[in-house]
């Protein structure tokens, strides 16, 4: 998480969170990112918004004991990233889905 999100970061913190919540539960997820497009909104000397649409393809799947029963899903999904600069390296500090269209298989 160091290497790919800044140190203030507010998605790095819900990332922890998640991945606690994933090895509570002994499961783990498998997934998928295809970008379909992606483009500048705005950058200043130190920060870089983007806008990026991905289909993202995931399914959770046992990690261990774990009984899983959850059926693999698509969602094309438009995401807000912020980029800062962190001690010269371009690091996330803010992720979040701003549209999200379930895709039928």
């Amino acid at each position: 998480i160091p290497h790919i999100y800044t140190s203030n970061s507010p998605t790095a913190v819900e990332a922890r969170q998640e991945l606690k919540q994933l090895r509570q539960d002994s499961v783990r997820v498998e997934a998928t990112f295809d970008t379909e497009g992606i483009e500048v909104v705005s950058s200043t000397r130190n920060e870089v918004e983007l806008r990026q649409v991905v289909i993202a393809s995931a399914q959770i799947v046992p990690a261990g004991d774990a009984t899983v029963e959850a059926t693999p899903n698509d969602h094309r999904r438009t995401v807000r990233i912020v980029l800062r600069n962190d001690n010269g390296q371009w690091l996330i500090y803010r992720s979040i889905i701003v549209e999200a269209e379930r895709l039928s298989k």
